[in-house]
């Protein structure tokens, strides 16, 4: 469990739930049409750290201050990213639409944000039009599946653009270390 002087981090409410709770229900999601389907503590933890290997195979230096953009509103998936980053000591800065796009370029460039999850088109089309003002933007992370033309764009902007499935997958099959929060 990640525990330091009795405090927990994030992380480590996930292992005291799959403790506490006998590995039940952990993350639900459903579409309009169908009822819920939910994911276990053991599940989203295996998950999370197939993820957080992932992000290393791809070569998204987890070691330093690394930043996610998190551009979608209340999505299972997009949290449970944020979540699962943290497998590898990862640092997270949540950002929202509602800040408007001028906002976000500005906190972005201050930060030095390497990373950006988002969870449509739009939003890594808005990312890469205005990459000239992030220099630190190295990777984006998105949900969809990625179109040759959006693909293409990313390439000509420098930034590698990678499906959150194939990370999450690459992890799986290459699973690396973990790495455990510590206290500053």
């Amino acid at each position: 469990m990640y525990q330091q002087q009795g405090k927990f981090c994030r992380a480590g409410f996930y292992r005291a739930g799959q403790y506490e709770l006998d590995n039940g229900r952990c993350f639900g999601s459903r579409s309009f049409k169908s009822d819920y389907s939910w994911i276990t503590y053991n599940e989203f933890i295996e998950r999370a750290e197939h993820f957080g290997s992932g992000l290393v195979k791809n070569g998204i230096n987890t070691r330093s201050v690394l930043q996610c953009w998190n551009l979608c509103s209340k999505l299972y998936r997009m949290d449970s990213g944020s979540i699962r980053m943290l497998s590898q000591s990862a640092i997270i800065t949540p950002l929202y639409d509602t800040l408007g796009p001028d906002a976000c370029i500005f906190i972005i460039k201050q930060a030095e944000i390497e990373v950006a999850i988002c969870d449509n088109d739009f939003k890594v089309r808005n990312l890469l039009s205005s990459k000239k003002e992030m220099p630190s933007l190295k990777h984006i992370i998105t949900i969809h599946a990625i179109s040759k033309e959006l693909n293409q764009l990313a390439k000509n902007k420098d930034v590698k653009l990678h499906f959150f499935n194939d990370i999450e997958d690459m992890g799986k099959n290459h699973p690396g270390s973990k790495i455990a929060p510590k206290t500053i």
